[in-house]
């Protein structure tokens, strides 16, 4: 089973066997390969790779539904390579990935855009705080490159929470 490495963690890229659609493989198109390499590389932290995947002028957004953009730092959206980059390396600052998994059975390619499903476990370090979300990923693609990368997380809030310090005085026992 081909697997993504999240530092010390591993990231399934297909459902493991036995489960509803293990023996289906991604669909075979150039832009699902193009997904493959961008998960790959976001998941070694390939800062080359990243970035040769981006069109200089990319719009990278991660929406949050029923939360302010500015709240954590996953969130808003940023505009070109330089500013995406610097973004997605703070986060690895802040991040300790624990799971990602990509759900193959959930992927569509229309034109030159792909959706996919996924699910992330992470600790943000600064607060000792873990959340977990499922998300939806809408990749634009212009020359084989990230054009616009749109990312829906499921519980923003918890995110959110998972970034917010214990009130002053909480003793966390």
């Amino acid at each position: 089973m081909p697997t993504l490495v999240l530092g010390a963690a591993k990231a399934d890229l297909r459902l493991p066997e036995g489960q509803k659609g293990a023996s289906q493989k991604p669909p075979d198109t150039d832009l699902v390969g193009l997904i493959c390499v961008i998960f790959s590389a976001l998941s070694s932290w390939d800062w080359k790779t990243i970035g040769d995947a981006m069109c200089e002028d990319i719009e990278w957004n991660y929406a949050a539904s029923g939360v302010n953009a500015g709240e954590a730092p996953l969130f808003g959206t940023k505009q070109g390579r330089k500013a995406t980059l610097k973004h997605l390396q703070r986060i690895q600052k802040l991040l300790d990935v624990k799971e990602a998994k990509m759900d193959w059975d959930h992927v569509s390619v229309y034109g030159h855009r792909v959706s996919c499903q996924g699910f992330e476990k992470a600790l943000v370090r600064a607060t000792g705080k873990t959340y977990e979300t499922d998300l939806g990923y809408i990749f634009f693609f212009e020359e084989n490159k990230m054009s616009k990368v749109y990312i829906y997380a499921k519980d923003a809030k918890g995110i959110n929470e998972a970034f917010t310090k214990a009130a002053s005085g909480w003793s966390g026992v």
